[in-house]
């Protein structure tokens, strides 16, 4: 009876491109330290209303060259890393159809040789499915870590210029203020600032 036949496994290759999120929220602090002699720290003031702004952050990952510079870099990648792996199915997928057609007329071992050199090509195709998801995924990390860098420092100089104490972020999907004076938003002046300095660094 002829053996057990390998049959042909689709490998889909992860979950795509994948989306980017802003990661944390960015806050610039003035902390003092205790003093020395063990006297009681002073009472802490509360900082002032204008010390405190924030930037909406659907807007500048809207409007931030960089951060689009980073999505067209990440898509390039995956769809060529998506391209590689639907090329190595194909090729397994034709080497099981050509199996299927010829087994009836192969000896036992012949059948036993074709279905052990699939079995080692599905398992090198699976391997390398996993590879790919895993690259986009520290390619997508390496991403974020770029652009909260990059912000962060903006931010912290940012605040140090105009005596900020705290830069909140807003974003509609993770909305963690439930109300913003307009009057606090400094997205516009952050977003110019932002890639005014990206475009020096692209000169």
């Amino acid at each position: 009876m002829m053996q057990k036949m390998i049959s042909g496994q689709r490998i889909i290759s992860g979950r795509g491109i994948m989306t980017m999120s802003f990661l944390a929220i960015i806050m610039a602090s003035c902390n003092q330290p205790a003093p020395s002699g063990g006297n009681p720290a002073p009472e802490q003031v509360p900082p002032a209303a204008d010390a405190i702004v924030y930037v909406n952050s659907d807007t500048l990952l809207a409007k931030y060259q960089f951060f689009k510079d980073l999505q067209a870099e990440l898509e390039k990648q995956g769809k060529s890393l998506e391209s590689q792996v639907s090329s190595r199915t194909g090729n397994f997928q034709k080497q099981v159809s050509n199996y299927q057609q010829n087994a009836a007329t192969m000896t036992p071992g012949e059948r036993q040789s074709t279905e052990q050199n699939l079995g080692k090509a599905q398992q090198e195709l699976q391997a390398f499915q996993q590879k790919v998801s895993q690259d986009l995924m520290k390619a997508e990390q390496d991403a974020n870590d770029k652009l909260h860098s990059k912000v962060q420092a903006f931010l912290q100089e940012y605040a140090g210029l105009n005596d900020y104490k705290f830069v909140l972020t807003y974003s509609r999907s993770n909305n963690a203020v439930l109300f913003a004076d307009s009057t606090l938003d400094v997205t516009d002046e952050v977003l110019n600032g932002l890639n005014a300095a990206y475009a020096k660094e692209k000169k």
